[in-house]
């Protein structure tokens, strides 16, 4: 019987192992995920977790949305803007390791850093009232140490060199992005 995370080529067998796995920042299954297309599937349901437990704490948190449509409308923007979050900072990584020298293929990125997504469930705990700043960059930095080392991991490059992609687009992803796409949500209308 094989231990856990001997073999690169094989995931573990669930959704939860791979969630988990990779949030301990484990090599292996950042290497299965580029080698193995069929990991896809666990990588969507990452992120898709991850957004939402987003679109939930929004809607737990922000007094904005007086009416049944706008948090509705709230919850598919922030769902909308951790998926597009995630295919920008898979491509900014690719484009940057393909320079860089490495021969990932945007696929192979996108399965990768959406495992990494993983540590982002646990914004749904950014709705303990006292908590709730701390925990959301405590998430933030824990999701950009994940991706960033899974894109180390990946395109057998040193975590300096896989910085600046991590670093990048985690910047567009969760900074850029939710502001320009959720910015509606927060800021005062104008008359």
């Amino acid at each position: 019987m094989s231990s856990k995370g001997s073999n690169p080529s094989k995931p573990p067998a669930n959704l939860f192992q791979n969630m988990v796995s990779a949030a301990m920042l484990d090599n292996n299954v950042f290497l299965s995920f580029r080698n193995r297309s069929e990991t896809v599937i666990h990588s969507l349901a990452t992120v898709s977790i991850a957004g939402i437990a987003l679109a939930v704490t929004l809607t737990y948190t922000v007094s904005y949305a007086t009416t049944t449509i706008q948090n509705i409308q709230m919850v598919m923007v922030a769902f909308s803007t951790v998926m597009v979050g995630w295919m920008m900072w898979s491509f900014v990584a690719k484009v940057i390791c393909n320079i860089c020298g490495s021969t990932i293929k945007f696929r192979d990125m996108m399965r990768v850093t959406g495992i990494a997504y993983g540590p982002g469930t646990f914004v749904l705990f950014a709705t303990i009232p006292a908590l709730d700043q701390f925990i959301l960059f405590f998430v933030w930095i824990w999701v950009l140490v994940a991706v960033t080392q899974s894109i180390k991991a990946a395109n057998n490059i040193g975590f300096l060199k896989a910085v600046l992609p991590g670093i990048l687009g985690w910047f567009m992803s969760w900074v850029i992005l939710p502001f320009l796409m959720l910015g509606s949500f927060f800021l005062p209308a104008a008359n």
